[in-house]
């Protein structure tokens, strides 16, 4: 009996079937390629970013297939979301910064090789990235993605004045992020040609010029709403008492329109902070306690008007208030201009549709030594672009 027992298990260990079973290993497993990726849709943002060092094929599917970007982006937005996201800009002798949804995480920060004051950056976000630009230098534009802990330079804007503001947005036919460059102050004030587009992931890596809308200076920060930039400009450039308009620039077609406002927000277009209100163009000022148009239809650029009273508390005491946007559930939130070294970092937010105010404080808050300039982001989404 023993003998045939052995026999038999010497004939099984010896089956190829039983074999194979016994030695599958991952590289056995052919999985189909569109599998694969629906495996990898399912998969953190962080984990795809490690993944990309797989192989060069998982690493461009994550990395560089629109439709699988898009997918994780599609997936974020649907997440609910309700604390905002901050760019911490630290206004040092070797500034730098960085983005969280707290202050403590600071350990993937960037340098900015240039030194100038905190109001001299403009900080744009835009569907997963976001653009630092320094209205100083031409040579200072960068992009950043969170996610992917990536940054790449754009060339030098070259052109003779050094009076620029540039708007990045999102072309949604096209799946491109484009940088508008609005130059002014040129010699000859009749050109049109001031304006110049930089396309992302464009093999020629150049700016290349567009035609404008005339020589003007913009003047109130934009705001990018699907795919359209708004903003505030005065013209003509050189007359400081010039005529403020918004203006509006479509990233799909780059070509600039000017909104039409209510006479009565011609008096309060100087003090305007653009934003998003629940996908539509909101202009905020605080003259007269507090006012928000809100543009119901852009095609015909019909608006409402909504009037509010910011109360003094939580609102007491901050220095140098500003509107900074609204946040996806509709609350206005502003930030201090700039916080010095022994500020706490408090963000206040006021409900216009229920007449309510609070007060938060920026998580991880510890001693610092130099003042920050810091830019809320109420609509952080994941992707895994690789720049």
């Amino acid at each position: 009996m023993k003998g045939e027992r052995g026999e038999n298990d010497h004939k099984l260990s010896q089956s190829p079937k039983r074999s194979c079973c016994l030695e599958i290993t991952a590289g056995d497993v052919n999985i189909p390629l569109d599998l694969t990726v629906e495996i990898l849709k399912k998969l953190p943002a962080k984990s795809l970013v490690r993944f990309q060092c797989v192989s060069k094929q998982w690493s461009t599917i994550i990395g560089t297939c629109k439709d699988f970007i898009n997918s994780i982006v599609t997936r974020s937005l649907a997440q609910p979301r309700c604390d905002l996201h901050f760019i911490f800009h630290h206004c040092s002798s070797d500034p730098f910064f960085f983005f969280s949804s707290t202050y403590h995480q600071k350990e993937h920060s960037l340098p900015i090789p240039r030194q100038c004051q905190c109001g001299m950056f403009e900080y744009q976000y835009v569907r997963g990235l976001f653009c630092c630009s320094s209205l100083a230098f031409s040579d200072l534009v960068k992009i950043y993605n969170p996610t992917t802990r990536q940054s790449v330079s754009l060339p030098e804007i070259k052109y003779p004045s050094n009076k620029r503001l540039c708007f990045f947005g999102y072309d949604h036919f096209m799946n491109q992020y484009k940088v508008m460059c609005v130059i002014n102050g040129l010699e000859d004030q009749s050109s049109e040609h001031v304006c110049q587009v930089f396309t992302l992931g464009d093999p020629m890596k150049q700016w290349r010029n567009i035609q404008g809308i005339g020589n003007h200076s913009p003047t109130v920060s934009g705001v990018h709403i699907n795919g359209t930039t708004y903003y505030g400009a005065r013209i003509p450039p050189k007359n400081p008492s010039g005529e403020v308009m918004l203006l509006s620039f479509d990233f799909r077609s780059e070509r600039f329109d000017h909104i039409n406002t209510p006479k009565a927000m011609a008096n309060i277009n100087r003090n305007l902070t653009l934003v998003n209100y629940k996908g539509k163009l909101g202009c905020l000022c605080c003259s007269n306690g507090g006012q928000m148009w809100v543009m119901e239809n852009a095609e015909k650029q019909e608006w409402s008007k909504t009037i509010f009273c910011l109360p003094e508390y939580p609102l007491q005491g901050l220095r140098c208030p500003r509107f900074s946007g609204v946040t996806l559930g509709g609350e206005i939130f502003i930030l201090q201009l700039i916080y010095d070294p022994n500020d706490p970092l408090y963000v206040y937010y006021y409900d216009p549709e229920q007449h309510s105010a609070r007060r938060t404080e920026i998580q991880g808050t510890s001693p610092r030594s130099d003042s920050m300039l810091i830019v809320g982001v109420p609509d952080h989404v994941e992707n895994t672009m690789r720049l």
